[in-house]
């Protein structure tokens, strides 16, 4: 059956499916079958407009493909996007509405070039994936929000800058660290003008908070309601956190990267649930390439069923750990909820034993209600791996809570565990989004200072407020 015919009017044939998967139109054979059409077209796009895929799929026809499926592709990576530089691309500058690079900050950085058809899907499947929370939003009274990131030129602030102005928001481009705005003019501005909406990476929100201080303002002075928290991990336990020192709702709504656009949103029950009508989804091991099933932890997948896209990608390795449940019927359709635990790179081992971010960050933060942020030391010392804790509040915290999470910390963890509660963090704790998780909460005693570190450490010279 055709549900969509990729080469009529794009745009009303995609809304109109939209419109039927969120209301429940699309029974699950429906949305299997168009799946399995989009894929086999985007395969076939891929092999004809893109210089890097023709040739890695040369010798694999249609026929093939159909009978052996996506798992008999090979994988894209982060490194064969640096190799294949503009080869990667299906689409051309000239067919294209943005053209986006990563930051370049932990490697080269890859080109992300979006096209009309790109537009029209990313922002419609978040303003009707996230649409409860957005109908929230669009009850408030002041029709402001502050888009600060996850940088200046990230492709994220343009997608959720133009949904909030489709729903009649004036758009405040307040970048705290760019030259030409700072803290200091962010914070006077969301004061004069009582911005309601925040976007930003949980770091830069942390920080302005800290600037808030130091330039003599009051929670009470602003009138934040909400907070979209964007561009690296942030758990429950952290956004509450937040939320308390804000004095707002907190909502890390979105997942995606400049790679692959926004593969998942929030729903009301404060869970990520898939997109099914843009990609696909699987989970294999993280050191091997083995199928992982329902409800197993491993690296997350994606393949851009999108055909007349500018750079769809394929089987691509996301670096992320997730594991995918199974299907339910909510706002967003038949979809599937889907746990992000943190990225490959940022698993750390202690006591011989290998944690998620996720459960690192949720240890220490679910003891307190006004911590700004943590870093971690770890060393090792007569076959122990010793661990050092400092924290920052936004309020007075007792001893008792301190001990709770050090013994905690020794019974789940193992080890040795000392927490302090110090005046301020080093700036590197809140650059995440920019590097990773690892390098900067952890300082790894055990082992060298790897170059992602060393890059942290000179970008949080110049992070000041």
């Amino acid at each position: 059956m055709t549900i969509m015919n990729v080469h009529g009017d794009f745009e009303k044939d995609y809304l109109e499916l939209l419109n039927d998967f969120h209301n429940h139109k699309l029974d699950a054979g429906d949305l299997n079958a168009y799946r399995e059409e989009m894929l086999h077209e985007v395969f076939k796009y891929v092999k004809v407009h893109s210089e890097y895929y023709g040739t890695k799929f040369k010798d694999i026809d249609e026929a093939e493909f159909a009978l052996n499926g996506l798992s008999s592709l090979p994988f894209t990576t982060k490194a064969d996007l640096r190799e294949a530089e503009t080869g990667i691309l299906s689409g051309k500058l000239k067919d294209s509405g943005y053209y986006y690079e990563t930051t370049g900050t932990t490697g080269k950085a890859t080109l992300c070039l979006r096209n009309k058809n790109d537009i029209i899907r990313i922002n419609n499947s978040i303003m009707e994936g996230v649409k409860p929370l957005l109908q929230k939003v669009s009850a408030l009274s002041q029709k402001a929000i502050g888009i600060m990131g996850p940088t200046e030129l990230h492709s994220t602030g343009d997608t959720i800058g133009k949904i909030f102005l489709d729903m009649d928001y004036c758009i405040f481009k307040i970048w705290p660290y760019s030259p030409v705005v700072g803290f200091k003019k962010t914070l006077q501005l969301l004061r004069d003008h009582q911005i309601e909406v925040l976007l930003g990476t949980p770091g830069v929100v942390q920080t302005l908070y800290k600037a808030s201080i130091k330039y003599g303002y009051a929670i009470s002075d602003f009138n934040i309601k909400v907070i979209l928290l964007i561009g690296e991990m942030c758990t429950a336990e952290m956004q509450r956190n937040i939320g308390n020192i804000w004095s707002a709702d907190v909502y890390n709504f979105l997942y995606g990267s400049q790679e692959v656009g926004h593969a998942a949103v929030l729903a009301p029950d404060r869970k990520f649930y898939t997109l099914p009508f843009n990609y696909m989804y699987e989970i294999v091991e993280v050191e091997g390439d083995r199928l992982l099933s329902s409800g197993e932890s491993g690296e997350l997948v994606l393949t851009m069923i999108q055909p007349n896209s500018a750079k769809p990608l394929i089987r691509y390795r996301t670096g992320d750990v997730a594991i995918l449940h199974a299907h339910v019927h909510n706002h967003l359709g038949c979809s599937q909820q889907i746990e992000f635990k943190g990225r490959i790179k940022d698993l750390i081992t202690i006591e011989n034993k290998t944690y998620y971010p996720e459960d690192i960050e949720n240890i220490i933060m679910r003891h307190f209600n006004t911590c700004i942020g943590y870093q971690i030391t770890i060393d090792h010392e007569n076959g122990t791996d010793r661990v050092a804790i400092d924290l920052e509040f936004a309020s007075p915290v007792n001893s008792s809570e301190l001990n709770h999470l050090q013994q905690e910390w020794i019974h789940t963890i193992g080890g040795k565990c000392q927490i302090y509660a110090v005046d301020e963090l080093e700036a590197i704790a809140n650059l995440g989004a920019l590097v990773s998780w690892k390098s900067a909460r952890i300082t790894d005693k055990r082992c060298a200072e790897d170059s992602e570190k060393t890059v942290a450490r000179t970008l949080a010279a110049n992070r000041g407020y």
